[in-house]
């Protein structure tokens, strides 16, 4: 072998080396890209998800009512009915219901002399409404804080009662409008137990 075929024989060599190593980095860098593709896809996903989450948060806001009735005999053989209605702000913002304009209503319902069920005609008007937070201006419901509304109202014995909280939405019409019912019988048996 002359020096000729030596030369050969060396950049041979050289360009199979210069070739192998082309195509390592040729691999190494589709499998970067690839790898990069998949971690994008995930992250944008989980991107996404999050704000869909937060979205539906701030759109749903979280929002609980109770209500709590007691009774109290007075002495002209009335009851006395107490009414708390008990609200959380569950959710992570603020609420600007109009509170102002929140009402409690209670309306005497006719007892049915067979069983069945109850029904309230729609279009009679209760006996009394209340607006508990009149005056007040307009309230705003801090997440994880509670609001009590309260009202009193003089009730005959033996009767059954429909009681409804009404929170409308505010004046820009965004919001909810909440609204929570009870019905409850008066007793005279019953306020006299709870008012010993």
């Amino acid at each position: 072998m002359g020096f000729a075929g030596l030369f050969e024989y060396a950049c041979g060599c050289f360009l199979i080396r210069e070739m192998c190593w082309l195509s390592s980095i040729d691999e190494t860098y589709k499998l970067v890209a690839t790898v990069a593709i998949i971690v994008g896809g995930i992250w944008g996903v989980s991107t996404w998800y999050h704000q869909e989450r937060l979205r539906r948060v701030k759109e749903n806001p979280g929002f609980e009512c109770q209500m709590e009735i007691s009774q109290s005999a007075l002495s002209d053989g009335d009851i006395l009915l107490a009414i708390d209605v008990i609200t959380m702000n569950t959710g992570v913002l603020p609420l600007w219901p109009a509170t102002e304009d929140a009402s409690i209503s209670v309306k005497a319902i006719d007892l049915p002399t067979s069983q069945r069920f109850i029904e309230e005609e729609a279009d009679s008007k209760p006996d009394a409404v209340f607006f508990p937070a009149a005056g007040r201006g307009k309230m705003r419901l801090e997440p994880s804080t509670r609001t009590v509304f309260s009202a009193f109202f003089k009730a005959k014995p033996n009767q059954l009662y429909s009681v409804q909280f009404d929170l409308p939405a505010n004046d820009t019409g965004q919001g909810w409008h909440w609204k929570k019912r009870r019905v409850v019988y008066v007793s005279d048996k019953s306020a006299k137990a709870e008012s010993t």
